[in-house]
């Protein structure tokens, strides 16, 4: 696994070992990115992202890869952790990266601040509605969230959030939200 675009790109990255996570591919990651350069009005120049259930910190790594000023990456596995903290070091991030190593839900209300880009990958069978009321207080009206899930699945609900556009890649779908009240944000 490598990071794919930017100025970290084709560095190594690893994952966690075993079956626990599903770390987006390298192709994906790719089509992301470059969708949300596009559709940023500056990128991702100077954004603060928060990365939840990052597993490895690939999605978080592509966004400092693309001009993010500091990411915040949120897993309660410890393997995830493990992985994660051997990323960082590899890439030389810890001045520009955090990891906080708790379950999401515990982790949300601590935070503190407000996040530019919010990344949200969980587990293909986990129900992230929940979450909606806890992500929204760290958003802004210019703050996007990134939810990847299974093709297959209804489309997601966010309590607090507002669903726009979704993009599909393969079995995997990337549904865009914003602060409820500001659906325009969520579409593009």
């Amino acid at each position: 696994m490598r990071v794919a675009s930017g100025s970290l790109a084709r560095r190594t990255l690893v994952a966690p070992p075993g079956d626990a996570t599903r770390p987006t591919s390298e192709k994906l990651r790719d089509a992301l990115f470059q969708h949300l350069r596009h559709r940023l009005e500056h990128g991702l120049r100077d954004a603060r992202v928060l990365d939840l259930f990052a597993g490895s910190g690939a999605l978080a790594f592509e966004a400092i890869s693309a001009g993010a000023a500091h990411a915040t990456l949120v897993d309660a596995s410890p393997a995830a952790a493990r992985a994660i903290r051997q990323n960082i070091a590899a890439l030389q991030l810890e001045a520009v990266t955090a990891l906080v190593v708790r379950d999401v839900a515990a982790a949300l209300p601590r935070l503190e601040g407000h996040f530019d880009l919010i990344l949200l990958d969980p587990p293909y069978a986990f129900d992230a509605a929940p979450l909606g009321p806890l992500i929204a207080p760290l958003c802004t009206p210019t703050t996007l969230v990134v939810y990847e899930h299974a093709t297959r699945r209804d489309s997601p609900t966010l309590p607090g959030l507002a669903p726009g556009d979704a993009r599909r890649y393969g079995d995997t779908t990337v549904s865009f939200f914003a602060l409820a009240g500001d659906s325009a944000r969520a579409e593009s």
